[in-house]
């Protein structure tokens, strides 16, 4: 536990989990929300926690601690006297800078966070001489829920690329249930034979949350390397939602610097 002594700290919220309330002034939590130590928070229950970020200190979960003031499920504290755990540092340092290819670019790392993210459309690069698509062999998403056979979507390539999108993942136009499995698998014409090549856990960021943590990390941080602040958004996307999509989150980073840069130039 490591908790934060400068009184004067501003926090600004990156991720909410479950439902959390600033009382002393009403609001709803949600990413980029600002607190202060004095705050009074409700939590919905004693296993809701916020992620947030105080500048030139780092980032820190924070959840009530055992002392705080129960009212049925709900729990009462002031931040100040809440539970700080300091996210680590050092691991995830150069992941944002790496080129994967299928399937490794959908491994996540159990320690970090078990879920990909899944935007709006994903690519994933695979090489074509592991995958050729060229004689009618495909890409397809296997899809089981519980107590039923297993069903397959067949899934869309451009050249050496694999798009993902969100829509693979919703039945009769309804996001699938949340304990559905999911295995990526290709299908070899030459051979006629399909091969399990990952099973994955996805979460589909229908609400743009990797720009807005994004954006949150970018404006709360003193740092001024791009390099580092990058490296900083990837490692806080990934703690807090699951492993981003490699070319979703270069180009969620670009256009949320160069937005940082233009109101900087004003």
């Amino acid at each position: 536990m490591y908790c934060v002594e400068n009184t004067m700290a501003q926090y600004t919220v990156t991720k909410v989990k479950g439902t959390v309330t600033n009382k002393s002034s009403g609001e709803l939590l949600k990413t980029g929300s600002k607190l202060k130590e004095t705050d009074l928070l409700s939590f919905s229950t004693a296993s809701d926690l916020i992620r947030v970020i105080v500048a030139g200190k780092g980032v820190f979960v924070i959840s009530p601690s055992p002392k705080a003031t129960r009212q049925g499920n709900i729990v009462i504290e002031m931040l100040k006297s809440t539970f700080h755990l300091q996210s680590k540092e050092g691991y995830l340092s150069g992941r944002a800078e790496e080129v994967e290819y299928l399937p490794e670019s959908m491994e996540t790392d159990n320690t970090v966070n078990t879920k990909l993210i899944i935007s709006k459309e994903n690519k994933y690069l695979f090489r074509l001489a592991d995958y050729s698509t060229g004689d009618g062999s495909r890409f397809f998403l296997q899809v089981t829920y519980p107590g039923q056979q297993p069903e397959t979507r067949a899934l869309k390539t451009n050249k050496d690329t694999l798009l993902l999108r969100q829509e693979d993942f919703k039945k009769n136009n309804q996001p699938d249930p949340e304990n559905a499995k999911y295995v990526l698998g290709f299908y070899s014409k030459e051979n006629n034979s399909s091969s399990s090549l990952i099973e994955f856990e996805p979460t589909l960021d229908a609400a743009n949350e990797i720009a807005n943590i994004i954006k949150v990390i970018l404006e709360a941080s003193n740092e001024k390397d791009p390099g580092i602040l990058k490296k900083q958004c990837y490692k806080e996307v990934y703690e807090a939602l699951g492993k981003p999509n490699e070319l979703v989150f270069n180009q969620a980073f670009r256009e949320q610097i160069t937005e940082k840069d233009k109101k900087k130039s004003k």
